[in-house]
């Protein structure tokens, strides 16, 4: 699945290159770029997650350590060949081309979005680059047993794709549920009479994240599949990496355009949120929750218009010590808003925005730090007149999950605006104690207390209070009750919708369609249904009501929120708020939410 270019040997010279077009998208929300990768060469970007390259196997020379030009090469530590059932590295090295081109842009130490992961190669497909069903579900389910006997966090990337296949999609959904995030190419069909990835496979696999192909003007690119299947956009035309031209101390590369070329750029940052979260789930909301919207232009019918973004730290950072800016620019982005976070006692910001940085109009911003315990200072600033951030432009500040200071507490009439905040608890130290220049007091002998003559009075015999009901069914449906709570915020034209997928057979076995939720705004909707026993996804949407606008249920737009119950128990992990229930998600930003959930 690409449309191969011209290779060429790199010149012999121990610097790396510049930073391929689209390395440099990925780790900033607007273009131009600036030359530069935030991890590129960083050996501990993506370190302890393992990627799977399901393909046409690897360059076996990228496994060798001692070679002059290592920074072009990758932690390769090992791989399985489907064809031979050998993991020999002669039996899994690639002879074609393809799967060596995707590795270098998912790990490589020049071209790759995760220098640091460790990968495998997984040979599926054949010298001619074509392979069967059977042959992919094997190479499927030979990382699913890797990762049963070496645990660990597992990423697996599948650039290819063919006719819909039940036994692919249902490979693809069984690994995603071992804890596997898999990342698939939408398909390179854009051109004909059939683009919509759901009619291939495994783009069409409903726990895959399908990835759609960009140009470096981050329009659609042309060849690229469209529609509801897909999940994410990310640079597919003319992707610069590693070739089977060159020698081991000089391997060169080639240039080529495709989906295939899009899903490992998604494949590495998914290794780089999957190294600082706990669970695949984490990971993957992560990924979607960062990146980016509204920008790939003729993005296609039912696509999801969002362009990958990486994490821009890689530390794990206490609940209490996050510290979250989201910012909305109005539609004078002439006002050249920007801030500043300065820790007591120090002369530079510790979190900043210069002057331009957020520049276009009507878009949205989010900014993370990790801060020690400590006092500090948050300023922002409007240069243009005092009218602040007008129409529906906003600021918020989270700290510890929680806002802190936000342009719904101030006048929109404002040039500059301050809140102080402290991160941890600032105690100041006992003051010591003065010793004693007197012989202490000594206390005198208590009499005993006389025991009561009288019994006590017996305490009055309360009647037990009634359980409550239990949650009943409604009418033609059976099993244990399901019911979804939400409430719209100010915006309900937003088109918040949800859906439930059973796990196992993919099938959507509930669900509320766009348009559903499109009442009076702020008002409350609760639908409920009764499952039988299985494994179940719940997805819940917000659709931008304006492009570039991810704002969930969310800031100064009201008090909506939303709440999924199981047997009549409210599930924390999935309950999100502005100012409604308790245990909102980690950030009021999103367009959608996956909660995994299982009924016995």
């Amino acid at each position: 699945m690409e449309q191969d270019g011209i290779a060429f040997i790199e010149e012999d010279t121990p610097v790396f290159i510049s930073t391929t077009w689209g390395q440099d998208r990925i780790d900033q929300p607007n273009r131009p770029g600036n030359g530069s990768y935030i991890w590129k060469g960083n050996k501990n970007a993506g370190q302890g997650v393992n990627v799977a390259i399901i393909d046409t196997g690897i360059r076996t020379v990228f496994r060798q350590a001692t070679v002059a030009r290592e920074q072009k090469h990758m932690d390769l530590v090992g791989g399985y060949d489907v064809f031979s059932q050998s993991t020999t590295p002669s039996a899994w090295n690639d002879c074609h081309s393809h799967g060596t081109h995707v590795a270098g842009t998912v790990g490589s130490i020049e071209y790759g979005v995760a220098p640091g992961a460790r990968i495998w190669a997984v040979r599926v497909l054949g010298c001619n680059g074509g392979g069967t069903s059977s042959t992919v579900v094997g190479g499927i389910n030979w990382v699913v047993q890797q990762k049963r006997s070496l645990g660990g966090k597992w990423v697996m990337n599948l650039s290819l794709g063919g006719g819909f296949s039940t036994s692919q999609n249902n490979a693809v959904n069984a690994a995603r549920n071992e804890g596997i995030i898999v990342v698939v190419a939408a398909g390179n069909n854009g051109n004909s009479d059939n683009p919509l990835a759901c009619n291939y496979s495994p783009a069409s696999a409903a726990l895959a994240i399908t990835v759609g192909s960009t140009t470096s003007t981050d329009a659609r690119s042309s060849f690229s599949n469209i529609g509801s299947c897909l999940d994410i956009f990310a640079p597919g035309s003319s992707v610069l990496s590693l070739s089977l031209t060159g020698t081991a101390a000089d391997p060169g590369t080639s240039t080529k355009s495709g989906t295939s070329m899009a899903s490992p750029h998604v494949a590495g940052a998914a290794a780089l949120f999957f190294q600082i979260s706990n669970t695949a789930n984490a990971a993957e909301t992560a990924l979607f929750n960062a990146a980016v919207s509204g920008r790939v232009t003729s993005a296609g019918s039912q696509s999801p218009n969002r362009l990958v973004q990486v994490p821009l730290t890689l530390q794990t950072c206490p609940q209490s010590q996050t510290v979250r800016l989201t910012l909305k620019t109005d539609p004078w982005s002439v006002d050249d808003n920007y801030y500043t976070i300065i820790r007591d006692g120090a002369s530079s910001p510790v979190m900043s925005a210069p002057v331009g940085y957020f520049k276009p109009r009507d878009q949205p911003y989010v900014q993370n730090g990790c801060l020690p315990n400590g006092q500090y200072t948050f300023t922002i600033y409007d240069l243009y007149d005092k009218d602040g951030l007008e129409q529906d432009g906003f600021f918020e500040l989270r700290v510890g999950g929680s806002v802190i200071f936000s342009s719904a507490n101030i006048p929109n009439v404002w040039k500059v605006a301050t809140r102080r905040f402290t991160i941890g608890t600032t105690v100041p130290p006992p003051s010591p104690t003065r010793a004693p220049t007197k012989a202490p007091t000594k206390a005198p002998t208590p009499f005993p207390t006389k025991a009561p003559t009288k019994a006590p009075t017996k305490a009055p015999t309360k009647a037990p209070t009634k359980a409550p009901a239990p949650p009943s069914c409604p009418s033609g449906s059976s099993g244990t009750p399901v019911k979804v709570v939400m409430r719209s915020d100010a915006y309900s034209v937003e088109d918040n919708y949800f859906f439930i997928r059973n796990r196992a057979t993919t099938a959507i076995v509930y669900r509320r369609l766009k348009g559903t939720y499109n009442g009076p705004s702020e008002t409350v909707y609760e639908d409920t249904t009764c499952l039988p026993p299985g494994n179940y996804r719940f997805r819940f949407y917000d659709d931008p009501w304006s492009p570039g606008v991810t704002d969930g249920l969310c800031c100064t737009a009201g008090n909506g929120y939303f709440q999924l119950y199981v047997n009549g128990v409210l599930q924390t992990g999935v309950q999100h708020s502005w100012s409604g229930p308790p245990a909102p998600l980690p950030t009021a930003t999103f367009d959608s939410v996956i909660y995994d959930f299982t009924l016995s």
